[in-house]
This record gives structure tokens, C-alpha cells and sequence, in this order.
């Protein structure tokens, strides 16, 4: 049986591997990736709330927030999501489990971000389409960044120390800020 899943598709895998447990959601991954998703919206609010005490900034000022206090507060923000998840639903996972459950909040958060800047910015039904789908190529990047933060969260779980789960952290952050950087730099918001 194993041998005929490692020769499967990854998505397959995924959905028939034993990644993921919960007392309320069983052992169907998708189910576990659909309700991470859909947290992305209480990140994404979340996430706004501990941006209030950071001031809209023009010139250098944006630079910095951008790159240094935006993700710290949307990092800490999917990774609250993915904790609370695991809490409130008992989930028992291994680390490419919550590496799985972190992409998919990571996912929704960038969804639901770029609905909201495709609404703040697009003026037009037409500046909406040109905002959402120019935001298209920060969906990876959320993903990535949540899934190493809820990695190092799984290792800490495993017992193999809170020196990985600081590191998952830390690399979240810092491409994250990097990604922001280099949108800052070729002159877009990111």
C-alpha cells in the first residue's frame, strides 16, 4: 500500500496520507486545508489590528514598515491562526502536517488581502481585476512564509526543541521582508 502512494501524484499523497488528526475533522487532509484557509480571513484582521499602532508612512518611513513591521505582524498573525486551529480542533500532526495546515492559512490570508487591497485601490471594476490579479504573485509567498513558521511550530511540538521553531519563524520573517523589499524596490506595493 505505501509503495502504491509514494508513486502517486503529490496531491494524492496529501490527501491520503495520515499528515493531519483531529478529534472534530478526522483524518481527511482536505477538510484540515479547507478550515486553514478559511482562516486566513480572521488572520488578515488580526493582522490589521496589531498594524494600528504603526502610522501610515510616506517616503522611507513606508520602507521600513513594509519591510520590517509588516512581517513580523502578518507572520505572527497566520501562525496565531495556525495554533489556535490546532488547539481548538486537537489536531495532532507532524511537522510537514502543520507545514501543510500553515501553507493553507498563508493561502487564505493572501486571498483575502488581496481582496481587500483589489477594494481599497480599485476605483474601477477594471482597477479591482488589475489590483487582484497583479497581487496574484503574493499568494506563494504568504503560503511559503506560513508553512515555515507552522514547520517550526510542528518540530517544537515533536519535542525537537524551540531552537527550529525560532528558526521557522525567523526565516518566515526575513523572506518576507525580503519579498517586500524587493517589491518596494521595482516600485510596487506589496
Amino acid at each position: 500500500m505505501s509503495e502504491v502512494v509514494a508513486e502517486a501524484p503529490l496531491a494524492v499523497s496529501l490527501a491520503t496520507s495520515p499528515l493531519v488528526r483531529s478529534r472534530r475533522l478526522g483524518d481527511y487532509l482536505p477538510r484540515h486545508a479547507l478550515y486553514a484557509a478559511l482562516l486566513g480571513v480572521p488572520a488578515v484582521v488580526l493582522a490589521a489590528l496589531l498594524s494600528l499602532p504603526f502610522p501610515a508612512a510616506q517616503g522611507p518611513g513606508f520602507v521600513v514598515v513594509g519591510i520590517l513591521a509588516a512581517p513580523v505582524v502578518e507572520e505572527a498573525s497566520k501562525l496565531a491562526m495556525v495554533v489556535w486551529m490546532g488547539r481548538r480542533l486537537g489536531v495532532q500532526a507532524s511537522a510537514e502536517g502543520w507545514l501543510v495546515l500553515g501553507a493553507c492559512v498563508g493561502f487564505g490570508f493572501a486571498l483575502v488581502e488581496t481582496a481587500g487591497y483589489a477594494l481599497v485601490f480599485g476605483a474601477t471594476p477594471a482597477g479591482m481585476a488589475y489590483v487582484g490579479l497583479s497581487r496574484m504573485a503574493f499568494l506563494p509567498v504568504h503560503a511559503l512564509t506560513a508553512g515555515l513558521a507552522a514547520y517550526g511550530y510542528g518540530t517544537w511540538k515533536e519535542g525537537r526543541g524551540a531552537g527550529r521553531f525560532a528558526a521557522g519563524v525567523a526565516l518566515a520573517v526575513l523572506l518576507h521582508g525580503v519579498h517586500n523589499g524587493f517589491g518596494f524596490l521595482l516600485g510596487g506595493a506589496v
